[in-house]
């Protein structure tokens, strides 16, 4: 009983809480979002209008944080209308190009649960298990679909909307954590809950510092901040449904008497009736898991499955806060949506079928 409480509860879950603390404690002293300005300021001096588009959802994308939509989209909008983009490519972009880091980021909460359960590395999910190659196919049709009304004066949009002198270079800090991740994860490929411990002591020294010099760009915060700031209402469903779903494989067995290709679809599902991407990995792999766990090829498969039943469910918020904010069609949004799913499955599962078959 306590083995099953330490490797299938309190493994993922410490995992997931030191994600939201390490997200609370960035967002509560303004690291992250002086840290993505700095970077959008400086990249937009060495780039184009596609770059700089690019370089703004990856950046954005990086923020590991709930309902990241009603942040992106509208300085997406912001950003578009400066360089005269079209409106619905736009809103487009704006959706998939803010969906990258599902697949690319270990700060993506469902990354880290689904990395965490099915006992893979980082770099073993990406390169072992073929993850890179839908994310790879995911960011090249979100940046395809960039369309301009007409040329511009980029260098202008770039003297007139980042000059924001009052902010050095020494903002691009704020993003050292982040960076402290991906170094430890894929280079040293360092146990994960490791990483992410010392990012959040990266994270504290980078605030402290910060602060010692700039007291105003960088606030005073308290441990009582950044408790009330952490997301314990999703914490405590994650920690519910990794009790539930496991219990429902532990005692009923049911994995053992799936085919397969019927598990993926399964998980697919669940993502489309959970619209959210940890739900839906907590579910999926708390149920299905035994079948995938140490096989990064599997659990590439199982996560390509979630992410694309996450996308396209029809109660993922996302897509119904860009179509409000861009004023576009949400039915024609929906089926650019399915369009894109389709390509990025069909391609994606023929490509991951190389590392582990799906039948």
């Amino acid at each position: 009983m306590l083995n099953y409480f330490i490797y299938k509860i309190f493994e993922p879950m410490s995992v997931f809480i030191l994600i939201i603390l390490l997200v609370s404690i960035m967002n509560q002293s303004n690291q992250l979002y002086i840290g993505c300005l700095t970077a959008v300021r400086y990249l937009s001096k060495i780039t184009n209008r596609v770059g700089i588009i690019m370089t703004t959802l990856l950046i954005v994308g990086l923020i590991p944080i709930r309902n990241k939509a009603l942040i992106g989209a509208p300085i997406m909008k912001e950003i578009g209308m400066m360089v005269n983009m079209k409106k619905f490519n736009n809103a487009s972009v704006s959706f998939f190009g803010g969906h990258m880091h599902y697949m690319t980021s270990p700060l993506s909460s469902s990354l880290a649960l689904i990395m965490t359960m099915g006992a893979v590395s980082f770099p073993d999910l990406l390169f072992k298990g073929g993850l890179w190659i839908p994310a790879v196919i995911w960011g090249i049709l979100a940046m395809v679909q960039i369309r301009f009304n007409k040329d511009g004066d980029f260098i202008e949009f770039v003297k007139i909307n980042f000059k924001m002198n009052n902010i050095p270079i020494r903002g691009l800090l704020g993003l050292l954590p982040i960076v402290t991740i991906f170094i430890l994860t894929l280079i040293f490929n360092l146990h994960f809950r490791t990483a992410v411990l010392s990012a959040i002591a990266v994270s504290i020294i980078v605030y402290l510092f910060n602060r010692k010099i700039d007291n105003i760009n960088f606030p005073s915060i308290s441990i009582k901040d950044i408790f009330l700031s952490m997301d314990w209402k999703l914490i405590f469903i994650i920690f519910s449904i990794l009790n539930i779903s496991t219990a429902i494989n532990e005692f009923g067995g049911i994995a053992d008497r799936i085919p397969h290709t019927s598990i993926l679809l399964y998980a697919f599902l669940i993502g489309i009736i959970c619209g959210s991407s940890s739900m839906t990995v907590a579910i999926a792999m708390g149920i299905f898991g035994s079948i995938v766990i140490g096989n990064p090829a599997l659990v590439a498969q199982m996560y390509l499955s979630c992410f694309l039943g996450y996308i396209l469910s029809p109660v993922h918020r996302c897509i119904f806060i860009n179509a409000k904010i861009f004023e576009q069609n949400l039915l024609k949004l929906y089926i650019m949506n399915i369009i894109i799913c389709i390509i990025v499955g069909g391609l994606g599962f023929l490509a991951l079928s190389f590392f582990a078959p799906l039948i």
